[in-house]
């Protein structure tokens, strides 16, 4: 019963949370300049698989944690996830070109590693102390729009979850923020999720800094300033040109 009782109360917090959820009046445009720069890759991608991946758990009578036989089982030393592999299209935005000085950009992988650790908090954004962000996840045979981010631990999600160490790992940005469902026939757009003006958003912003240099990457941003009238998208066009400007100013002279 004191079970069912708990079960009950995080059911409750989750259902109040996701009431607390404001209404979405209109694309994700927020802090659009910091999430798109700080990505590695933003691509469009198909995802191919998913498998579960580490340690199973293993019922041991002395650990910590229950179970409906009476058994129990320590959590905190049985490791594992899910590995997502995703097959990238078009690639709408590298990092590079945020970048003053033209540089050869770097080709994006043909296909990516998402994982995701089991159990994996939600935790708050770092741009909004009001929103929390929960963990990607991605449905088999759907196309996304993915702000990539390689995974710092490479070496340690190796050893810990038991991965090819010959692979990159990636995450999204603000998980399932930087992981967008695209809509399908099978999955049209909601009224209310705003995918479309998304992606043009995003596709504007990067194509107008995947110039050769610098001042025509500030042209081409000042130019599409009107391309929205949601406060957020001059924001960001506006933090993208000083960043520019700044880069430019303190780059050294030849």
């Amino acid at each position: 019963m004191r079970i069912m009782f708990q079960v009950l109360a995080v059911l409750a917090a989750q259902a109040s949370f996701g009431q607390s959820r404001p209404v979405p009046t209109g694309p994700d445009l927020d802090d659009l300049y910091a999430r798109v720069s700080e990505s590695a890759y933003v691509v469009k991608g198909r995802v191919l698989d998913y498998k579960g991946v580490g340690k199973r758990f293993s019922l041991a009578p002395q650990e910590t944690g229950w179970t409906p036989t009476g058994r129990t089982v320590n959590i905190e030393e049985e490791k594992g996830g899910i590995l997502f592999t995703v097959a990238t299209g078009e690639t709408v935005c590298r990092q590079s070109d945020f970048a003053v000085a033209p540089s050869e950009s770097p080709s994006s992988p043909g296909l990516v590693h998402i994982f995701v650790p089991r159990g994996e908090p939600s935790v708050q954004s770092r741009f909004d102390s009001h929103r929390r962000v929960f963990s990607e996840y991605l449905r088999v045979g759907k196309d996304y729009l993915l702000f990539l981010r390689r995974d710092p631990r490479q070496a340690e999600l190796a050893s810990t979850y038991q991965l090819d160490p010959g692979l990159t790992y990636y995450r999204t940005y603000e998980g399932d923020r930087g992981a967008v469902q695209l809509p399908d026939a099978a999955n049209p757009e909601g009224p209310y999720a705003f995918i479309t003006p998304l992606v043009s958003a995003v596709t504007t912003f990067c194509d107008a800094v995947k110039a050769r240099d610098v001042e025509t990457k500030i042209r081409q941003l000042d130019a599409v300033k009107s391309h929205s009238t949601d406060p957020a998208w001059r924001q960001s066009v506006d933090a993208a040109i000083n960043a520019l400007q700044q880069a430019q100013t303190n780059a050294p002279q030849k």
